[in-house]
């Protein structure tokens, strides 16, 4: 018989290699990098750990609201970058690579813009609920968090796995515009339908 609680233990321990191997690549990416699609895979997989052991404790993972788009001063200037990039046509096959990934870096800082603020409160109100006092930014709410998870032993399993689903949700949803290839989530078959 397979030991099903093996494999559950063993997939979730697989959903955290891609924010593993390339943690350090998202934080000081060499200029040859495909930062974007790092990324997408350590979002992707971020979002099928916490799917894992929601289902490994049986609980039901909260969804998060897609905020409206704010226009900033920027915005003009993101989307001609956008544009601009979306219309270079070039016959060079490791070129048109190069410009697919800065098109997605642009679309992912015009993202950023357009959403970002409003998620870094969001993720900030989670860990005031959390915590009991609210960072002042998204830096020190994650050294909190950080230092939280240490200090925490287990006690607060559940909130965090709710918690940090939510903060996955919201960091796929930066990725580029809804419904583009780069923001879109595909859950994992659950072990038990």
């Amino acid at each position: 018989p397979i030991d099903l609680d093996a494999v559950k233990k063993h997939y979730f321990a697989f959903t955290l290699s891609n924010r593993l191997a390339f943690s350090s690549t998202l934080h000081d990416p060499p200029p040859e990098s495909d930062l974007m699609t790092n990324l997408q895979w350590c979002r992707e997989t971020d979002l099928f750990s916490t799917e894992a052991l929601a289902e490994y404790y049986g609980m039901d993972l909260p969804t998060v609201e897609m905020p409206q788009p704010v226009r900033s001063r920027a915005a003009v200037a993101h989307q001609q970058l956008v544009s601009k990039l979306r219309s270079v046509d070039v016959d060079d096959d490791y070129l048109r690579y190069d410009l697919r990934v800065a098109f997605r870096l642009a679309r992912h800082a015009q993202r950023a813009d357009e959403i970002g603020q409003e998620l870094d409160q969001a993720d900030l109100d989670d860990l005031e609920g959390l915590l009991g006092t609210r960072p002042s930014n998204w830096a020190a709410g994650d050294a909190a968090l950080e230092a939280f998870v240490m200090a925490d032993g287990g006690t607060h399993d559940r909130e965090l796995i709710e918690l940090f689903h939510k903060r996955n949700l919201r960091a796929q949803m930066v990725l580029g515009p809804p419904g583009s290839a780069m923001a879109s989530h595909h859950r994992i078959q659950p072990f038990h339908a």
